[in-house]
C-alpha cells in the first residue's frame, strides 16, 4: 500500500512552503521500493546537490577534486552498510527498496549517509567540517530544534509516514533516499530531534546516528527503553538527542564512547556538550571549522547559540515563545544567530513537536520569513 499526501492550497507560492507528505506500509523491501520509486526523478540529483555544495567547495583546499571526497564517502559506506546489517538488518532491506525503487545502487545510498560521519571524523589536514550544525529545545510537552545545513539541500525535504511489518509507526521529517532521521516520533509516544556534536572520539565507520535513531524510534516502547538502545548502539560521531514521552524530558548526550542524561522541564542544546562528564570528548578550544572565510571557532559559535537560547526559554516555555526564539537573530543575522543565514550554515527547517496536541509546526526554510504550517501527526 502506498500513499502520497500533498498539502492542497490554492497559492502556489503558499504550496511551496509546505512539505510533501509521503505514507508507504509493508514490509521493509517494499516499503523502501515505494519511496525509491516516489523520489526516482531525484536519484541522480542529490549526489550533485551535496558534492557541488557551497560547503563542501568551501570545506575542500583549493584545486583538491571533489572524486577524492567521494571515493572516501563510498570506502566509509562499504564498512557503514557491514554494521547496519549486523545491528538493524531491516534498514538494510528498506536501503535495498529504496535502491531499487529508485533504479540506483544500494552504495549510493549509503553513500549518501556516510556524509554524517565525515562531517564528525574526517580530519585529514582539517580537510572537512560538520555539516549539521543545530539548536534545540526539550521539555515534557515539545521536543524542537532549528536544523541547520547546506541551503542547496532545502528542497530535499519531506515529512515520511511508514509502518515496517513487525516495528513500531513512524512519523519524521527528513530527506530524500535518507532512511534515518533527524526529527520524529513514533506511535508509542517518543518523540526525538537531535544536534550534532563533532566529539574528539569519533569512529567514522560505524552506524550514522540518524540512522540509530531511525531504529529507536522503530524499536523503543518507553523512554527508557531509549536511553537503553542508545547505550548499546555501535555509534559514530557524537550528538545531543533531545527526547520526550510527554510525561519526561531528557538530553542524551552521546560519543562513540561515552554518555551522560541530562533530565529536566527545560532544556537546550547545540553543537557541543555541556556537562562536566562529556568535557574530555569535546574539541579543543581553539579548534575552528576548516572552510575558507569562516574561521569561527566551533564551540565558541555553538556555545554563542547555546547561552541565547538559554536566555530566551529562561521564563519558561510555550508554544508562541519557542517560535519566536527560532527566529532570533541575536546578535546580526548570520552563521551563529540561532536562524542561520550564511555561506555555510542555513535554517533548511524550524522543528517543533508538541505531544500535548499530537501535532508537528514546522517551516520550510528560514522560520523569520516562512510561516510555520501544522501537521497532524498521523501513522499508518
Amino acid at each position: 500500500m502506498f500513499e502520497s499526501v500533498f498539502i492542497f492550497i490554492s497559492c502556489k507560492s503558499v504550496l511551496e512552503m509546505s512539505f510533501q507528505i509521503v505514507k508507504a506500509c509493508g514490509s521493509a523491501y517494499d516499503v523502501g521500493v515505494q519511496i525509491g520509486k516516489h523520489f526516482s526523478e531525484l536519484s541522480h540529483k542529490i549526489p550533485d546537490s551535496i558534492y557541488k555544495s557551497k560547503v563542501v567547495r568551501k570545506s575542500l583546499p583549493k584545486l583538491t577534486p571533489v572524486a577524492i571526497l567521494r571515493e572516501y564517502a563510498k570506502m566509509l559506506a562499504r564498512k557503514i552498510r557491514k554494521k547496519v546489517r549486523n545491528h538493524y538488518p531491516y534498514i538494510d532491506e528498506i536501503i535495498e527498496g529504496i535502491a531499487e525503487g529508485a533504479g540506483v545502487k544500494p552504495i549510493l545510498i549509503y553513500e549518501l549517509n556516510a556524509f554524517e560521519t565525515i562531517s564528525g571524523g574526517l580530519r585529514v589536514k582539517d580537510l572537512f567540517a560538520p555539516f549539521i550544525q543545530c539548536t534545540g529545545v526539550v521539555t515534557p510537552r515539545f521536543v524542537a530544534k532549528n536544523y541547520d545545513f547546506p541551503d542547496e539541500l532545502e528542497n530535499y525535504q519531506y515529512i515520511r509516514i511508514w509502518r515496517i511489518n513487525g516495528h513500531n509507526a513512524t512519523f519524521s521529517l527528513t530527506h530524500h533516499f535518507i532512511p534515518g532521521t533527524h526529527a520524529g516520533i513514533n506511535d508509542k509516544g517518543i518523540a526525538l530531534v537531535y544536534t550534532y556534536v563533532e566529539s574528539s572520539d569519533a569512529i567514522v565507520d560505524n552506524i550514522p546516528t540518524s540512522i540509530i535513531l531511525e531504529a529507536l524510534l522503530q524499536e523503543v516502547k518507553s523512554l527508557n527503553e531509549a536511553i537503553e538502545f542508545i547505550k548499546e548502539a555501535p555509534r559514530a560521531t557524537g550528538a545531543n538527542i533531545l527526547i520526550s514521552d510527554g510525561k519526561r524530558a531528557v538530553i542524551i548526550e552521546e560519543s562513540p564512547t561515552k554518555i551522560n542524561i541530562r533530565e529536566g522541564e527545560v532544556l537546550v542544546a547545540s553543537n557541543h556538550y555541556v556537562s562536566e562528564e562529556m568535557q574530555d570528548v569535546n574539541l579543543p578550544e581553539d579548534k575552528t571549522y576548516p572552510a575558507r572565510d569562516f574561521r569561527v571557532r566551533i564551540i565558541v559559535s555553538s556555545r554563542m547559540r547555546y547561552n541565547r537560547m538559554l536566555q530566551l526559554v529562561e521564563d519558561g516555555v510555550t508554544l508562541e515563545k519557542l517560535m519566536e526564539a527560532f527566529k532570533d537573530h541575536y546578535s546580526e543575522p548570520g552563521e551563529n544567530s540561532i536562524c542561520r543565514h550564511g555561506p555555510y550554515w542555513h535554517t533548511l527547517s524550524s522543528i517543533i513537536f508538541d505531544l500535548k496536541e499530537k501535532v508537528l509546526y514546522a517551516t520550510k526554510g528560514n522560520p523569520c520569513s516562512n510561516p510555520y504550517r501544522k501537521y497532524e501527526i498521523t501513522f499508518c
